[in-house]
C-alpha cells in the first residue's frame, strides 16, 4: 500500500485559499453548472433585466410613468444630480444608460446607500425600455 504525503500546513493554507476564491469566482459569475454536467435552469429575480421590458407608459401606481421628465425629476435631480451634472439634459443620460443601469444594479451608486425600491425599480424600468424622453 501507497504511503499518503501530508502536505505541509502552507500547502494545505495555499489550497483552500484557491478553493474559495474558485467558489466566490463562480459563485459571482452566476454559474448554473450542476454536478450531472448540465446547466441549472434560470432563476429569475425581481430587477433583473432579462425579463422582458415594461411599457414605460406603465404607471407606478406610486412614482407616475417611466419616462425621462419623471425619472429625472423623482430619482436622477434628487439622488444624482450633486455628483452628476449630466442627468439634467436627456442626451447626456441616455448616452450613459448601460453604465447607470450597472451601477445601480450593482449597489456602486448612490455612494454610502441605496436607491429605494420604488426609485430602483422605476429606473431600471425605464432604462429597459430604452431610455424613452
Amino acid at each position: 500500500m501507497a504511503r499518503r504525503r501530508r502536505l505541509s500546513p502552507f500547502a494545505f493554507g495555499v489550497a483552500v485559499v484557491h478553493v474559495v476564491a474558485a467558489i466566490l469566482i463562480f459563485g459571482s459569475l452566476g454559474c448554473k453548472a450542476t454536478h450531472s454536467g448540465g446547466t441549472a435552469p434560470a432563476v429569475k429575480t425581481p430587477g433583473d433585466s432579462s425579463q422582458a421590458p415594461k411599457n414605460p407608459n406603465d404607471e407606478n401606481p406610486n412614482l407616475g410613468p417611466a419616462t425621462y421628465s419623471n425619472v429625472r425629476d423623482r430619482v436622477l435631480v434628487p439622488r444624482c444630480l450633486e455628483c452628476h451634472k449630466y442627468v439634467q439634459r436627456f442626451d447626456s443620460t441616455q448616452k450613459r444608460l448601460g453604465r447607470i443601469e450597472s451601477e445601480i444594479k450593482t449597489q456602486r451608486m448612490p455612494k454610502g446607500s441605496r436607491l429605494p425600491k420604488l426609485e430602483e425599480d422605476l429606473l431600471l424600468t425605464w432604462i429597459a425600455a430604452g431610455g424613452p424622453e
